[in-house]
């Protein structure tokens, strides 16, 4: 298991769910801009090799961030992903050739993390005074991509987006204080939100 933690995420051993232990941490390396670099949110690929961590790199601005790559085996950083800003939720695709990022202004985004390049866009920069709070989900099938954002009259939604057609293919309606997190279910057929306000929410896709 790992754990969010100033100065690198936190290796941990839950084969006894009573007694945790901490065997080893993913040191995150001197960034500019912050003494004790902050991480705010992690994914694992799927075959367990790689770990992706947001980072923010500012103790003042909520645009201040960068996405690291470590090895798991060598527990050494693997890569940088060139995501200039504070990425507050991640994912990686079924096959793990691909990480989604949901950056703390709006940006959601798809990358190629073996030639660290973004390859798609899936919703831009939010001009929203208070921007959509960052969650993004990939569907067990790989072929859905949901996302909390704002639509045009400002009301807070989840999108489905479509990694065959590169298009938004389903707008629901989120909680009035937006999407926290979202979640599918085993078998891709359901997602689930959760909202600030302690509600969450279940839809059958």
């Amino acid at each position: 298991m790992l754990v969010t933690q100033p100065g690198g995420p936190w290796l941990v051993n839950v084969a006894s769910p009573a007694h945790p232990v901490h065997t080893g941490t993913l040191t995150v390396p001197a960034l500019g801009g912050i003494a004790h670099p902050q991480v705010v949110s992690i994914a694992v690929s799927p075959d367990g090799s790689t770990v992706a961590a947001g980072i923010s790199t500012s103790e003042t601005s909520l645009a201040a961030g960068v996405v690291l790559l470590w090895n798991l085996s060598t527990r050494t950083v693997a890569g940088v992903i060139p995501e200039a800003g504070l990425t507050g939720s991640l994912a990686f695709t079924p096959d793990g050739r691909s990480l989604v990022t949901a950056r703390q202004i709006g940006t959601v985004s798809e990358w190629d993390i073996t030639r660290h390049v973004k390859t798609a866009v899936l919703q831009p920069a939010s001009s929203a005074t208070s921007p959509p709070l960052a969650a993004v989900a990939v569907s067990p099938d790989g072929k859905t991509i949901a996302f909390g954002t704002e639509n045009a009259q400002g009301n807070s939604v989840i999108k489905l987006w479509s990694t065959t057609t590169r298009q938004v293919t389903q707008t629901v309606q989120a909680s009035p204080r937006g999407a926290s997190s979202v979640a599918f279910n085993p078998d891709g057929t359901q997602l689930a939100s959760s909202a600030l306000d302690g509600t969450v929410r279940l839809w059958d896709i």
